[in-house]
């Protein structure tokens, strides 16, 4: 295998993997149908950086800046545009992937406020 395959091999691999950018490259083209040459014209950079990206880690929550700044210097990408792709991904892989509710109610179900409680309900029952 040549680099340029194993290279390929990871960028595929990586798209399985949340913890990477390639994840977030996959994320995109399956919610948003964008293509690898979409992203890079989006982060304004070549297929090749795009692959080279796609193995980096994403950028820690706490430390977001600063992994960025990282990133973007290392591979010569602008950050912002870097910074806003990574950002959209993430609110979409969470809408998309919508975490548990609270307490043992199923996902998907809608509860509705009372303002009384049922105690009240059979008190006016009993006044019926």
């Amino acid at each position: 295998m040549t680099p340029t395959d194993w290279t390929k091999l990871a960028v595929r691999k990586s798209r399985e993997h949340t913890w990477t950018l390639g994840y977030l490259f996959d994320l995109a083209h399956r919610l948003e149908n964008l293509s690898p040459e979409d992203i890079a014209a989006e982060l304004g950079c070549s297929l090749e950086v795009l692959d080279q990206l796609a193995l980096c880690r994403r950028p820690d929550k706490e430390r977001f800046a600063e992994h960025l700044g990282i990133i973007a210097e290392r591979l010569g990408v602008a950050p912002l545009a870097l910074a806003r792709f990574i950002r959209r991904m993430d609110n979409l892989e969470k809408d998309a992937h919508p975490s548990a509710p609270a307490g043992d109610v199923p996902l998907g179900t809608l509860l509705a406020a009372r303002d009384r409680s049922e105690e009240d309900d059979e008190d006016d029952e009993d006044d019926l």
